[in-house]
């Protein structure tokens, strides 16, 4: 609703209007004001505080840079750093006759000579070839060194058929083509009566307190002095060693007439 002069007219015009208006007021006034206005200023928000993963790895980083650059001012400084050659150190360039080494002076190489056999080397029990006659031993014979005598040089020598000699070591040469190891020359003229249970020796001259014509058992056999050394024992008691020239068999013997 407008008034004449086109403005809005702002009194109500309608009764009911008017009523339901006046009962609003009255029930204002009835209206009990419990609140009050308080007068305070909004607080103002923190930032939450970094967690401490956060700041652990924050501390290692600040640490590695600084690590970092103490490295790179450290190399830095070195290499700018004048260095002290000593004068020990100089290489100085020498003319070309310095630099050659002197070549001592080589003797000329001298011919192969044979090794020498070792200290435990042994012609025992072995087959060697005689290289010159000896006794009843001729030339180019195998024979087989049956032992060593009480001299590093001399040695007790046997053929095949157990002719015996004392032999230097230089006398005897190793042969590519020996004969068997198992075979052996006979020990001596006796040989066959050794380990015999029968006397089939018997003494031909006194040997200390054993007489002449004594009967005795062969009971071995050893090489000495170039002669082949029989034991023989007349009771198998007492022993006695004797050389074979003072044996003879005791079917030769003949006894005295009676």
């Amino acid at each position: 609703m407008t008034t004449a002069s086109g403005k809005p007219h702002m009194q109500p015009t309608d009764p009911d209007e008017v009523v339901a208006l006046g009962a609003l007021m009255e029930q204002g006034d009835q209206l009990d004001f419990d609140y009050s206005v308080v007068d305070e200023k909004p607080k103002r928000k923190r930032k939450p505080k970094p967690q401490l993963e956060m700041r652990t790895r924050l501390k290692l980083v600040v640490v590695f840079i600084a690590l970092t650059l103490i490295v790179i001012g450290g190399l830095t400084v070195a290499f700018f750093m004048p260095v002290e050659v000593s004068s020990d150190a100089l290489v100085v360039p020498q003319p070309i006759e310095q630099v050659i080494p002197d070549v001592p002076n080589i003797a000329p190489l001298q011919p192969l000579q044979p090794l020498a056999p070792p200290a435990n080397y042994s012609l025992v029990d072995r087959w060697m070839r005689l290289n010159t006659q000896v006794d009843d031993i001729a030339a180019n014979t195998f024979v087989r060194v049956m032992s060593q005598d009480n001299s590093p040089e001399f040695y007790n020598v046997a053929d095949m058929e157990g002719h015996l000699t004392i032999v230097k070591a230089s006398n005897l040469v190793e042969d590519p083509n020996p004969p068997l190891e198992r075979f052996s020359p006979p020990p001596g003229p006796y040989s066959d009566a050794l380990g015999k249970n029968e006397k089939l020796l018997v003494t031909v001259e006194w040997n200390g307190d054993m007489a002449p014509g004594t009967l005795v058992y062969a009971m071995g056999w050893r090489a000495e002095d170039g002669t082949w050394i029989y034991e023989v024992s007349p009771d198998r008691v007492k022993i006695y060693y004797l050389p074979w020239q003072h044996l003879k068999w005791a079917e030769d013997i003949v006894p005295p007439p009676t």
